[in-house]
């Protein structure tokens, strides 16, 4: 199978690096902390009518909350937060979720538009506890999650140079600055 490299925008105002992610993350962290079923919701595909790019990281909790670039009040985030609402994800394994929206207004008109998602519970503050700390330190970290076990784990981000890597079997997100020369 052919990967998918997704390198961000740079005409595109980002979200992909910095402060947005270090939030997102440290919500997640915290909800754990504070006894919530907690997922990250990562976009693998975004059709040109999303106002989302691929490889935004969201963090939904069991109660609908979301932090990260959606919210709940515009349409693709109040979906993504009713069909987090409506799962057990505390309990689940990996999983992917399609949100369409069928018209959703782009530059005065309205189109439709999809996303995929992959929803990857978090059972455990400390992994993200780890990220954050390299995140802070101002390293490029590379999070590998196996698509076939759920499992994650942090790789130097220079080996992963692209915003997201999907194959077959990894969904790899990288974190910190952008890899000069990418």
């Amino acid at each position: 199978m052919t990967a998918l490299s997704v390198h961000p925008d740079a005409t595109a105002p980002s979200l992909m690096f910095g402060a947005s992610d270090y939030v997102t993350l440290s919500a997640a962290r915290d909800w754990l902390r504070n006894g919530h079923a907690v997922a990250l919701v990562t976009v693998v595909h975004s059709d040109d009518a999303a106002r989302y790019a691929t490889g935004a990281l969201w963090a939904v909790n069991d109660r609908g909350e979301i932090a990260g670039p959606a919210d709940t009040t515009d349409r693709i985030g109040a979906g993504v937060a009713a069909v987090m609402r409506e799962r057990d994800f505390a309990e689940r394994a990996l999983d992917w979720c399609d949100i369409a929206v069928d018209a959703l207004p782009v530059a005065g008109v309205s189109k439709p538009c999809s996303l995929r998602l992959l929803v990857e519970p978090q059972h455990a503050e400390q992994p993200l506890a780890r990220l954050l700390e390299r995140i802070v330190r101002g390293e490029h970290v590379a999070r590998r999650v196996c698509l076939t076990t759920g499992e994650a784990s942090l790789h130097p981000g220079r080996q992963v140079p692209a915003t997201l890597v999907l194959t077959a079997n990894d969904l790899i997100r990288h974190f910190g600055p952008p890899v000069p020369g990418t």
